[in-house]
């Protein structure tokens, strides 16, 4: 409950900073649409690599995560992607907004990312 409490705030307020962000950048209709558009392509292509994160530590664990082929690939772009959105800080938001909602979805759950693995692992569960 209190890990999903923490992701709902920080869910909220990179929402509510992406939404300010982008509303008072953006002085006429044409920028406005620019920009949300970039925003949705960086908000979601940073949740879908989250998504394919969680996914994997959930099948190999927190520590075998590495042995997925998805991981190397994208954790190279996924960082040269944040080198680079790093220099303008409004762009960071929809990458904020992006990497917490998978992770505020996934509290939901009964398990914490890679808990069900590791579980099983030690045979804790059948």
């Amino acid at each position: 409950m209190k890990m999903t409490v923490c992701w709902l705030l920080v869910t909220a307020m990179t929402g509510v900073m992406t939404i300010v962000v982008g509303v008072s950048a953006a002085s006429e209709p044409v920028v406005l649409i620019v920009l949300d558009s970039l925003y949705i392509v960086l908000g979601s292509g940073t949740a879908y690599v989250v998504i394919r994160h969680i996914r994997s530590v959930d099948r190999f664990g927190v520590m075998g995560a590495d042995k997925a082929r998805f991981n190397n690939r994208w954790d190279r772009a996924a960082t040269v992607t944040l080198i680079l959105v790093g220099f303008s800080v409004i762009f960071s938001f929809p990458v904020g907004l992006g990497a917490s909602l998978p992770y505020l979805i996934r509290s939901f759950g009964r398990y914490a990312p890679g808990e069900r693995y590791e579980r099983r692992l030690l045979g804790l569960e059948g």
